[in-house]
């Protein structure tokens, strides 16, 4: 199976924190501590969760149970970030994008 990416992003922030405390790492290129906050993390690893129980539950699976499925995730999974996000790269507040030196903001 796939590691979820939030066990990712998890072990990161860990391993990140851990740096800084040990002072091999500056504070401001600790990355994960910002974008991937707890409340952020738990509230995406809730979205996927219910999709695999949902999906693991379909019986029989049928494309249109699975696109639905599909779909209630992604629905999901954009209502995240504006609610639970810390800054965004390009400045600004949650979920507004702000203009950084011809980068994308994301």
């Amino acid at each position: 199976m796939i590691e979820r990416v939030t066990h990712r992003w998890r072990r990161e922030t860990a391993e990140q924190e851990a740096a800084v405390a040990a002072g091999t790492m500056p504070r401001e290129e600790a990355y994960a501590l910002t974008f991937f906050p707890p409340a952020f993390v738990a509230a995406v690893d809730a979205a996927l969760e219910a999709y695999e129980r949902e999906v693991a539950s379909l019986r029989p699976p049928t494309d249109e149970a699975v696109w639905a499925a599909v779909e209630r995730v992604v629905v999901a999974l954009t209502r995240v970030r504006p609610r639970t996000a810390g800054p965004t790269r390009g400045g600004g507040s949650p979920g507004t994008p702000g203009p950084r030196a011809g980068r994308p903001a994301w």
